[in-house]
């Protein structure tokens, strides 16, 4: 494997490529940036939403029956047949290996119904991520004016497409087979990330390249457990700049560590459950990127902010309880949620107490209930006698004077 082109260690690359962002993958903070918020198209790179929503939203082993509609998208394809029946992690591994439009068009119409709809919620995904320069118009990134995003977008959308493990496994795989009902084959899909062959620890993403968005490439690589992401949009020399923002990152960067996503950072009391504490866990590793010039002693210190010091049962695995702040002085640097990182069911003991509590409230209300009723009862009694017994009203008699 090579390893990238050189550049002077501190001087930031020049990248020829129309928009181009570098980003720490864990944080999102980003270390480069050319023109990152310009609004593009960005071809086969739409297939990291794509992915995204079938993961999200789809059944891997269904099988989905291939339309008329998808099998003609034109192209990149796997040659569909109308008719033909794939598992949709066939289908999945089409789009994300072969980047294959066909496949990506398929997928769509197992997982939403059809293609239009798909978008809708490819679009609503987008809103939810903040991607505000993005849209889509199809889910295989075809040229459409109203098809585009940003390379910040990219960035943001990648980040969480990388959370999920296939995802993940998929776009690191140079190649890949799927069944070919009807052949005595199966087909045979070639990634074609160069990357992947080229650069030591790359890991993804995903190509793309029409005339009017130029060779665009998200691309991942990791090094001692740390992974960077980069976005190049419409580059001349797409691997070559990959590798240089890539080495960049990794040349002029460290990153500092003082939580990591999932494991265990605080313990907390648990009153009437069946274990005594609940471990909490950062929903993400908390994390500073600095540039290794940097010389300034800072002291970083994490302090955890928590909902509740003590908690009745249940508490239940992945409910939010509080978070974790890091600070230098009295500045806040980065902060992460803290999560309960296990279900702690209410103890038996517990349960009882609770319901014979709720059993004595519920006696003592029905008591007063009784109690406000009689009351209320003797009262209406007490006025109605009261009405009875009072003398009706005559009218006064009128006395004739003697003559």
């Amino acid at each position: 494997m090579h390893a990238g082109p050189a550049h002077a260690r501190g001087e930031a690359p020049k990248i020829a490529a129309s928009a181009a962002i570098l980003i720490d993958a864990e944080t999102g903070q980003v270390l480069y940036e050319k023109n990152a918020d310009e609004r593009r198209p960005i071809a086969s790179t739409t297939k990291i939403m794509t992915a995204l929503l079938i993961l999200e939203h789809g059944r891997l082993g269904a099988p989905c029956t291939v339309s008329q509609a998808a099998s003609t998208t034109p192209q990149s394809s796997i040659w569909l047949q109308p008719g033909e029946s794939l598992r949709l992690d066939d289908l999945l591994t089409a789009v994300l290996v072969k980047s294959a439009n066909d496949a990506a068009a398929a997928a769509a119409e197992a997982v939403a119904g059809s293609q239009a709809a798909f978008v809708e919620m490819m679009n609503a995904r987008a809103r939810e991520l903040g991607a505000q320069n993005t849209h889509f118009a199809n889910p295989h990134g075809l040229y459409d004016p109203q098809h585009y995003s940003s390379a910040r977008d990219l960035a943001a959308i990648t980040q969480v497409a990388m959370r999920q493990p296939r995802f993940a496994e998929l776009v690191s795989t140079k190649r890949a087979t799927i069944p070919w009902p009807g052949k005595d084959c199966d087909r045979l899909l070639l990634n074609k990330n160069k990357l992947l062959s080229m650069m030591s620890g790359a890991d993804g993403v995903k190509t793309g390249y029409v005339k009017e968005s130029g060779p665009c490439l998200v691309a991942s690589a990791t090094r001692d457990g740390w992974r960077l992401m980069a976005v190049l949009l419409d580059s001349p020399e797409l691997w070559a700049e990959a590798q240089t923002l890539l080495g960049y990152g990794f040349d002029n960067f460290r990153a500092l560590q003082f939580a990591h996503r999932g494991k265990p950072v605080v313990w907390v009391k648990i009153r009437g459950g069946e274990q005594p504490r609940v471990s909490l866990v950062p929903s993400r590793s908390l994390m500073l990127v600095l540039p290794k010039t940097t010389r300034q002693q800072l002291a970083y210190m994490p302090r955890i902010d928590l909902t509740h010091s003590h908690l009745m049962a249940p508490v239940h695995a992945g409910q939010p309880m509080g978070r974790m702040v890091l600070v230098a002085g009295n500045r806040e640097l980065r902060a992460v949620d803290l999560l309960a990182g296990e279900t702690v069911p209410r103890s038996v003991l517990a349960s009882v107490w609770l319901g014979m509590s709720r059993l004595m409230l519920c006696l003592v209300a029905a008591a007063i209930a009784v109690r406000g009723y009689s009351v209320a009862t003797k009262r209406s009694r007490t006025r109605r006698v009261h009405v009875r017994l009072t003398p009706a009203r005559q009218e006064p008699r009128s006395s004739a004077l003697p003559q």
